[in-house]
């Protein structure tokens, strides 16, 4: 169930974002494209739970979800200093990632950055898109470390001492 709920939640926030950038005209910087892919990875990686949900597989999963919120945090975090001090994030780490992974190339329309980080400066219900990046970040973290302490493999195994 927690990896549906992970899919789910983000593809409706590349979802969105996407939506934003081609509706509203709210253009992504380099930060806001690396969290996409980021959000992305997670997605991906819960499908591979979904379709074979083994203990050892959720664990493997539950963790690379959370080292992957942490990167998504950190992008985040990245956006909002660059955007709030006026940094260019171009010939940032993030431009580095997004010309690496060559999405920017092949599909343009949702991994090419098109602004600064300082011209990107977006609000949604008062609070930057960074916030509600991080937020949902955290939860998906969350989420996973709970879904890896209730994984059944994690529990010692316990055998009958009284034969």
């Amino acid at each position: 169930m927690v990896a549906g709920l992970n899919l789910l939640a983000t593809l409706a926030s590349v979802g969105f974002a996407v939506f934003a950038q081609h509706q509203f005209g709210l253009l992504p910087c380099a930060w806001c494209v690396v969290q996409r892919m980021i959000f992305l990875a997670i997605g991906l990686v819960s499908v591979t739970q979904l379709i074979r949900p083994r203990p050892v597989l959720v664990r493997m999963v539950s963790s690379i979800t959370v080292l992957l919120a942490a990167a998504g945090i950190y992008a985040a975090i990245q956006q909002h200093i660059y955007a709030t001090n006026r940094f260019e994030c171009q010939f940032s780490i993030a431009e580095r990632i997004i010309e690496w992974s060559g999405l920017n190339h092949v599909l343009a329309g949702i991994f090419a950055p098109r602004v600064s980080c300082a011209e990107s400066e977006t609000h949604l219900l008062g609070l930057p898109f960074e916030y509600w990046s991080v937020m949902l970040f955290v939860w998906l973290a969350a989420a996973s470390i709970s879904l890896h302490l209730k994984s059944p493999w994690l529990r010692p195994r316990c055998r009958d001492i009284s034969n």
